[in-house]
């Protein structure tokens, strides 16, 4: 079961002839910020890489990142007051209510529907469980 306060968002990237294509996914569970960024897809029309994109500025494709308790600097600039002390700001929830827009570059968010979610937070939280194993792996 979701907790009312989990937000799953899609992060899309328009190119110049203004077609839209999902990137990533931003979510918040039981208060972690979970960012998932897409890979490239080998010969996939689609493919927002085969259209001039070059990722998501300052995260690497494919990878996982994980955030207790703090939106990441990319989404949080994209809302008003992002240095804003006030804790009771939900900044997802802002995202969501201006779609994450700014007029420096082309991505955007979109609410993830609702019958996706949970499949999401599965995936997600496998993710992250995995990464642990491997990071404590590597001890």
């Amino acid at each position: 079961m979701n907790n009312l306060n989990d937000q799953y968002l899609y992060i899309n990237w328009e190119d110049n002839q203004q077609n839209t294509y999902r990137v990533g996914i931003l979510a918040r569970i039981s208060n972690t910020y979970y960012l998932k960024t897409y890979v490239k897809k080998s010969d996939y029309e689609r493919d927002a890489y085969s259209h001039g994109y070059i990722g998501i500025p300052g995260f690497i494709p494919g990878r996982l990142y994980i955030s207790t308790n703090q939106l990441f600097d990319f989404f949080k600039r994209r809302v008003f007051a992002p240095n804003s002390t006030d804790n009771s700001i939900d900044f997802l929830e802002k995202l969501k209510q201006t779609n994450g827009v700014t007029l420096t570059d082309s991505f955007s968010i979109e609410e993830m529907p609702e019958k996706y979610r949970q499949s999401c937070k599965n995936i997600l939280l496998s993710l992250s469980s995995l990464e642990k194993e491997k990071s404590d792996f590597q001890k």
